[in-house]
C-alpha cells in the first residue's frame, strides 16, 4: 500500500477572528445611552424621595388622623367641629349642635340667611329668615313668637296679627298708635296725668 504524504496541513487554527468581523451585534446599553438611562433613573428616584416626603410633611401640617383632619372629627351621627370653622360657600345641615356648656355663634360679613325647603321632589322654598345690616325679614305663610312655657306671644298670618300679651298690652309711642278698622277689648286705660282721645 502507497500512502501519500503530502507536504501541506489542511487544518486551520482554532483562533476567534476580531471583534468587528462577528456576525451578531452586541447584547446590552453601552456608552452614553447607558449614561442617559442611569440619569433617568437617578432623577425618578429623586423625584419619588419628594414627593413622599411632601406627602408627609402635609399629612402632619394637615394633622390628618384616622379620626378626620385637624379640629374636623368624623363621628358616627356625622362631623364634629372643635374650635372655630369658616365655611367659603354655602353649608347643607340637617342639625347643628353645640356640647354641652358652650353657645354656637354664626357670623358673617353681610348677611345670614336661613332657608327652609318643602318635602315634595322640587325642593321649594317654604320659608325664610333674612339677618342683615340693621333688618331682619322673614318671609313664611305664619310669623310666630312663643315664650320659654310655650304660649303664643306674636302670632302674624294673612289675615290677622294676634299679640299675646298675659297682663297688659303697653304701646310706647311718641305719635300715637293709629287703627284704622274698630277695635274690641274690655278695657282701656290711659295715664293718670294724661286724658284719653
Amino acid at each position: 500500500m502507497i500512502a501519500m504524504v503530502s507536504g501541506r496541513d489542511n487544518t486551520m487554527p482554532q483562533t476567534p477572528p476580531p471583534a468587528d468581523t462577528f456576525p451578531y451585534a452586541k447584547i446590552g446599553i453601552y456608552g452614553w445611552r447607558k449614561r442617559c438611562l442611569y440619569m433617568l433613573v437617578l432623577v425618578m428616584v429623586v423625584l419619588i424621595i419628594i414627593n413622599l416626603a411632601l406627602t408627609v410633611w402635609i399629612i402632619r401640617v394637615m394633622n390628618f388622623t384616622v379620626d378626620g383632619m385637624g379640629k374636623l372629627r368624623i363621628v358616627d351621627q356625622g362631623v364634629r367641629v372643635e374650635g372655630q370653622a369658616q365655611f367659603l360657600n354655602e353649608v347643607y345641615v340637617s342639625n347643628i349642635k353645640s356640647t354641652s356648656g358652650s353657645a354656637v355663634t354664626v357670623e358673617s360679613g353681610k348677611n345670614i340667611t336661613l332657608r327652609s325647603r318643602n318635602d315634595k321632589a322640587k325642593g321649594d322654598v317654604s320659608s325664610t329668615l333674612f339677618l342683615g345690616n340693621k333688618k331682619v325679614k322673614a318671609f313664611c305663610d305664619k310669623f310666630e313668637v312663643l315664650d320659654k312655657s310655650g304660649d303664643s306671644r306674636l302670632t302674624v298670618d294673612d289675615n290677622q296679627v294676634k299679640i299675646g300679651a298675659k297682663q297688659q298690652l303697653t304701646v310706647n309711642s311718641e305719635a300715637g298708635t293709629v287703627f284704622e278698622k274698630s277695635i274690641q277689648t274690655d278695657h282701656i286705660r290711659g295715664k293718670s296725668t294724661k286724658n284719653l282721645k
